[in-house]
């Protein structure tokens, strides 16, 4: 029988991880977990707090109908929280660590927590892109440069495994499991792989979470070697972001209930036991955009990628944005502050711009008649 995530903790959230080892599933329950504000209820250093207790404490401050409306999976993060609080499965699982930076002047958006699932078992999880301006921003950044938070997520998994490291009341070493969702499994695999090299042979596995891979420039692909056959990649059958630029490993396809950008969405993918539903393969669009992607990448030089995204997000900015919810609240009048903006670009960067912009286009349109041919 075929459920998603809540399922999987009606059916399975009395079953302890002494019991069945963390699996998948559970890495897909973290990766969305990570989308709760937990600022004012997990310390960034030294305190713990059960996910029960921080259930409570969340519901205190907050309610348990004040959620984030920004993004879907943000919205639903906390009430996911209260479901694993009320299982034998997650609600002694330890919370700690928790950082959050969000700051457009260095162009960053980062957050991340670790969970201790037992003595032996940590798991660390990054946070996706949320609706934040500076968080699409530095998606963009990513396709030209390394940007903080990757540069974030490396210092952060150094950082946690050396404080357990000085912890006298660990017996032998720990091991660890690093996921994340869309920006977040790029900053586990970014992380995982450029992190100290004797904390490598600790990390078990990498999931990344419909995550965003790396430009085939990018300085990454050498150290991948060390750490590929800990890597899951999942990506539902739409996707629309895992299939942008490149992954190290072979991706797994699964199901999903909703379409397109939905399925980027991890509370409509599909479980079944203590496993993902697996799909043969993507979907005629997400090839056509994947295809079209990389060959428009692969043709943009970097200045190019960079006047591209320092265009888009200064007339994004200059028109008073500074989080994509607001532009859905008013969608007229966000777009014609945006065009308006647009006198105000320097007249050369925004000829290069819209030129860019078009040849994406005419790509999608020669992959789309490319793949269809080839179906």
């Amino acid at each position: 029988m075929a459920g998603n995530i809540f399922d999987y903790l009606m059916w399975r959230g009395d079953i302890t991880f002494s019991e069945s080892a963390f699996n998948e599933v559970d890495n897909v329950i973290l990766s969305t977990l990570i989308y709760t504000d937990f600022s004012k209820i997990v310390k960034d250093k030294g305190e713990k707090i059960t996910v029960k207790d921080a259930a409570a404490a969340y519901s205190k401050l907050y309610g348990r109908k004040e959620f984030d409306k920004s993004l879907p999976i943000a919205q639903n993060a906390p009430v996911l929280l209260f479901a694993m609080s009320e299982t034998q499965r997650f609600k002694n699982v330890a919370l700690r660590n928790f950082v959050k930076k969000t700051d457009k002047d260095v162009g960053i958006q980062f957050a991340a927590i670790g969970t201790d699932i037992s003595k032996e078992l940590s798991v660390i999880i990054f946070k996706g892109t949320d609706s934040t301006m500076v968080g699409w921003q530095e998606d963009f950044d990513m396709s030209y440069r390394i940007v903080p938070s990757q540069k974030e997520a490396k210092s952060y998994i150094n950082s946690f495994i050396l404080d357990d490291s000085k912890d006298e009341n660990l017996k032998k070493p720990k091991n660890y499991i690093v996921c994340g969702h869309s920006k977040g499994g790029n900053l586990a695999l970014y992380a995982a792989a450029m992190c100290k090299d004797e904390y490598k042979s600790r990390i078990k596995t990498i999931y990344t979470n419909d995550g965003l891979g790396f430009d085939k420039e990018a300085p990454i692909w050498d150290k991948f070697p060390l750490i590929q056959k800990k890597i899951t990649a999942i990506i539902p059958k739409e996707s629309f972001v895992g299939v942008l630029y490149d992954c190290p490993v072979k991706q797994t396809v699964i199901e999903s209930t909703d379409k397109g950008f939905n399925e980027h969405n991890m509370f409509n993918w599909q479980v079944c036991g203590t496993k993902l539903i697996k799909e043969d393969d993507t979907t005629f669009y997400s090839k056509v955009l994947a295809n079209a992607y990389k060959n428009w990448m692969s043709s943009l030089k970097l200045n190019d990628r960079a006047v591209l995204t320092i265009t888009l997000f200064t007339m994004l900015y200059n028109s008073g944005m500074d989080d994509f919810s607001k532009l859905s609240e008013d969608l007229l009048n966000g777009t014609f502050n945006i065009i308006k903006n647009m006198k105000g670009i320097d007249k050369l960067d925004r000829k290069r711009t819209m030129k860019i912009i078009g040849d994406f286009l005419a790509e999608y349109k020669n992959s789309y008649i490319e793949i269809k041919k080839g179906r």
